[in-house]
């Protein structure tokens, strides 16, 4: 996976990558059981999308922003 955020030392996004394309109409947040960011756990509304060109294999998952 590779991390990212919109500000310089923050959090808000994932890519994850699959070893086999996913079905991109029911991947969702309900498929992911946790994130526990600094200050605890991250909230459940995660925004997921497959990234153009990644053969819905790898996905951009985005949340609220995590400060360290």
């Amino acid at each position: 996976a590779q991390w990212g955020g919109l500000e310089p030392f923050t959090l808000d996004r994932l890519r994850v990558t699959f070893d086999k394309a996913i079905n991109v109409n029911t991947f969702t947040s309900g498929d992911i059981v946790s994130f526990v960011g600094p200050g605890g756990s991250i909230s459940t509304s995660y925004q997921i999308t497959a990234v153009s060109g990644g053969g819905n294999k790898v996905f951009d998952i985005v949340f609220g922003v995590q400060r360290g």
